[in-house]
Formats: structure tokens, sequence, C-alpha cells
């Protein structure tokens, strides 16, 4: 059992953790932190999941061997990742700075509403319709070595259902499963619920560094953390999806990828901020947002074929506006660049329905 632990948050932890390295050094100093590097790399770790399993479901429909080619090539990305970075993280070390005794019982709330948050995901579980979908798919996938090709609710054979196929969300548990040797219904309702959940904070951390000052930091975390806890006004809040219906799809469309695209554009706007007052900024920092955001929204698609268009709408609209306050319609170049891993999933997607 040790060993599957181990093996496990090697998957969700330390794989993201290394694949980050690379996107986040070549950030603006003062967001090249432990918390971006996670973020960072987790949208690169799904991303590249999605990817790899479009190519697969569309081309060659089958569960194993898309397990060993995306294991080995995340696994040597993430090696050669801190291999090329490694020296470079190990000389930014910073000193702590002293905080005052208000800010750390502030911290010691947040983490505590957080921690209760994960307690109750882990020990606790709330009982859906919508798992007999997801989750049962995550066992399928494991159990039979093909993808969307057996109905869920009674297990017969059947054409690729291609209204859910280009979800990867179920698929990636059962890839965890699968190189952990833990039963998916247990990573989807422990495991990954677990990260899914510290993923949403880490990100609300992120937002919270570039909106507001340092000491009020822990402050937000605490006001978005009881909107979560008494946010279960109906079902269809997004609330409601991250807590009780977390390694479901939706809850990480309602939750994770709008979070991510705000981050993205958020540091997009203080480049543009710092450039309109004067301030050099550096290519490859202007350049780097795009790169997560890029991730975000093929992500997207990982969580539901929605997000093609959600996540697209998000960060297009905003970016217009950007350009236009800003006078620089040259924002929308990279963006656009960015953008063109969905037009080639849009096309896949035809060819299935074709």
């Amino acid at each position: 059992m040790l060993i599957k632990l181990m093996a496990i948050f090697m998957w969700l932890a330390v794989t993201p953790f290394c694949c980050g390295l690379s996107i986040t050094r070549y950030m603006r100093k003062k967001y090249q932190n432990l918390s971006m590097i996670l973020v960072t790399g987790y949208f690169l770790m799904l991303a590249l999941f999605q990817i790899i399993y479009i190519l697969f479901v569309v081309f060659y429909n089958h569960f194993k061997p898309l397990v060993v080619v995306y294991g080995v090539g995340i696994a040597a990305l993430s090696v050669i990742s801190l291999a090329c970075n490694g020296k470079y993280w190990i000389k930014q070390h910073q000193k702590i700075e002293k905080v005052s005794w208000t800010t750390v019982v502030l911290w010691l709330i947040a983490f505590g509403l957080v921690g209760f948050q994960l307690y109750k995901t882990i020990f606790y579980q709330f009982h859906d319709g919508d798992d007999a979908l997801y989750a049962v798919h995550s066992v399928i996938t494991w159990q039979n070595n093909n993808m969307y090709m057996r109905t869920a609710y009674t297990g017969e054979s059947s054409v690729l259902d291609v209204r859910h196929a280009f979800s990867a969300a179920p698929v990636f548990i059962s890839f965890l499963a699968g190189a952990s040797g833990i039963h998916p219904t247990i990573v989807t309702h422990v495991l990954y619920a677990s990260a899914v959940l510290l993923l949403f904070y880490l990100l609300i951390k992120l937002i919270a560094d570039i909106l507001v000052e340092k000491q009020y930091v822990p402050i937000f975390l605490i006001f978005v953390s009881l909107m979560n806890l008494f946010g279960n006004d109906n079902i269809y809040m997004s609330s409601t999806f991250l807590l009780t219906r977390t390694s479901q799809g939706k809850a990480f469309l309602g939750n994770i990828i709008p979070a991510a695209a705000i981050l993205g554009l958020l540091l997009v706007w203080r480049n543009l901020k710092e450039s309109d007052s004067k301030v050099t900024v550096n290519q490859t920092n202007s350049f780097v947002p795009w790169i997560l955001l890029s991730c975000v929204m093929i992500t997207a698609v990982y969580t539901s074929l929605m997000g093609l268009m959600l996540a697209a709408l998000l960060i297009g609209g905003t970016t217009v506006l950007l350009a236009c306050f800003y006078k620089k319609p040259k924002l929308l170049i990279p963006c656009i660049l960015s953008m063109v891993p969905l037009f080639v999933i849009g096309l896949l997607y035809v060819k299935l329905l074709i």
C-alpha cells in the first residue's frame, strides 16, 4: 500500500511540480513561487494528456498503449525539466520574511477552512447520480482497455460515445489508477478529488497575490472559503460542484478553469500595465502567460466538450477588451496562436461526427 501511495504522490505532486519548473522560470520573478510552479505544471500535464488522449480516441482507441505513451512521455519531460532548471531554482531561494502575529493567525484560519473542506472530501461521501457515468467510465476504461466504447449504465458494448468522448477526465483517473495500482473509485472520490480542491485554492492564492497586498492574501482565501462553504444555495452553484462533485469534469470546468483563465489574464494585464507605464517588460515574460492560457483552454476540453467554446470566449473576449483599452492590437496575435490547438481539436471532433 505504501508503494501505491508513493506512486500516486509522484503523479499528483512531484510530476506536475517538475513540469512547472520550465514555465515558471520564464515568468517575472515576483510570480516565481511554489504555488505557481504547481499550477503551471498541472495545466501542462493535463493539456498534454488531453492532446495525446484525443489522438488515441480518434485514431487508435486502446487504453494501455495510451498509458505507456503518456506515462513515459510525461516522466521524461519531468526529468528533463528538473535537470534543465534545477540549478536555477536552487539559486533562487529567498529568505523567509518576518510577519506579524495577526497575519499568522489569519493564515491559520485560512488553512483551517481549506483543511476542513479537504477533510470532508476525504472522509465523507456525497451521493450523486452522475457518478453512474463519470466514475463508471473510469472503471470500464481501466478494466476493458478501450475508451467510451461501452455503455456506462449497463456495461454493454456500443459505438464510440461521441458526445462525451473528448472529455479525458475519467480516462485520466483510469491512467492514475493503472499507474499506481489503486482502484479508480478510490482515486476518483479521495485522491483526485483532494488534488482538485487543493489546486483550486492554489489558484485563488495566486490571484490574490496579484490583486491585493501580501498581508491581505489570507483574508482573500478566507472569504472565498466561506463563500464555498455556504454557497450550496442550489444544485447548480459552482461551490456545490466543487465540494460535492469534486472529481467530475463539471466541477473542474466550473471552478478551476475560470480561476486559471483569470490568473493568466491578470498576468497579461500586469505586463500591459507596466509596459504602458514605460517599465521595460521582457518579451519572454510577456509570452509565457499565453502558454499558460493555451494549456488552460486545452484543459477546458479535458473537462467537457463545452470547454472548447466557454474558455475561448472568456479568454478571447477579455483579450479583445484589453487590446482596445491599451490600444495594442498586436495583443490579438498571441491570443490567436494560443487558440490554434482548439481549432485542431474542433477539426478532429468534426472528423468523428462525419
